[in-house]
C-alpha cells in the first residue's frame, strides 16, 4: 500500500496492491469524504480520502508521497514544445506557476499542461514549426514567385522614376524682389 497526498486541496489517495494499478472501472462511495475505486473485475484499486486531515494524522500525511510530477525547464519545454527561454519568461510574468529549488526553476506537469489548454483551448502542445528553406534549396518556379511579388510590390519600374532632384524634392525659389505695380 502506498499513501499519496496533495496538501493543496487536502485530498489523500491510498492505493492498494500493485505499483501501477489499472484505471478504475467503478467507484463505490462509502461516505460523502470516501470514495473506494474498484476494477472492472470488482478487486479493491484504492481508496481517496476528500478530506485527508480528518482521516489521518498530520505525521501520516507529512509522511506520504506528493503526487505531483515536477519538471525542470528544460524538461518542461520539451513536454510543452516551446523553448526553455519562453517558459522563464512566462514564470516571471507569473503566467506560468514554478517553485524555486536553488537557482533552478521546477514546474509542475499539471501546471503545465493548465497553461497549455488555456492558451491553445485544445489542451494539446503546439504543432510543431515546419523546418526553415534554405534559398539554395529552392527551385525555378518559388524564384519566379518571388521576383513577381516583388514587382508587383513596385509601383512604377526604375526607368518610369526620375532621377532629377527638383521632381522629387522640389527646392524653394526665391520671392522675385521687383516691386508690383499697385
Amino acid at each position: 500500500m502506498r499513501l499519496e497526498y496533495d496538501a493543496a486541496v487536502n485530498c489523500a489517495y491510498l492505493r492498494v496492491g500493485r505499483r501501477k494499478s489499472p484505471r478504475p472501472a467503478r467507484q463505490l462511495t462509502i461516505d460523502p469524504t470516501t470514495i473506494a475505486d474498484l476494477d472492472a473485475s470488482g478487486r479493491l484499486i484504492g481508496i481517496e480520502f476528500l478530506a485527508a486531515d480528518r482521516a489521518f494524522t498530520a505525521d501520516e500525511l507529512h509522511a506520504a508521497k506528493s503526487p505531483v510530477i515536477w519538471l525542470s525547464v528544460k524538461a518542461a519545454a520539451a513536454e510543452a514544445g516551446l523553448s526553455p527561454s519562453t517558459l522563464r519568461v512566462l514564470i516571471h510574468n507569473g503566467r506560468l506557476p514554478a517553485r524555486k529549488e536553488g537557482r533552478d526553476n521546477r514546474i509542475a506537469l499539471h501546471d503545465l499542461w493548465t497553461y497549455l489548454e488555456g492558451r491553445h483551448g485544445g489542451g494539446e502542445p503546439p504543432r510543431p514549426r515546419p523546418a526553415k528553406v534554405s534559398r539554395a534549396g529552392t527551385d525555378a518556379s518559388s524564384a519566379d514567385i518571388r521576383a513577381t511579388t516583388t514587382t508587383a510590390r513596385r509601383s512604377t519600374t526604375p526607368s518610369q522614376r526620375s532621377t532629377s532632384p527638383s521632381r522629387r524634392h522640389p527646392v524653394p525659389r526665391p520671392k522675385d524682389l521687383t516691386p508690383r505695380p499697385t
